[in-house]
């Protein structure tokens, strides 16, 4: 039997929704800087947009718990901020 724990119970040092955590801290702190544009997004933008990005991955693409993917390309924001 796997035992279950609440989303407040995670480590704050757990990397699986790192952007969800500091989403609930600090919202309106800048998380990252687009060097090409200078586009600013915070941690609740962020968090928002990497997780329109799992629903696509989930709803569209069809993947589920335990499926791998990978990204390989440039240091650049596009993956999560489309």
């Amino acid at each position: 039997m796997v035992k279950r724990c609440s989303y407040d119970q995670l480590p704050m040092d757990w990397v699986g929704d790192w952007a969800g955590r500091r989403r609930v801290l600090t919202p309106q702190r800048r998380a990252v800087i687009d060097g090409d544009s200078g586009q600013c997004y915070t941690f609740a933008a962020l968090d928002e947009r990497a997780n329109r990005v799992g629903a696509y991955l989930r709803d569209a693409l069809g993947l589920t718990k335990g499926d791998r993917i990978a990204f390989i390309g440039g240091n650049c924001v596009e993956p999560i901020a489309l």
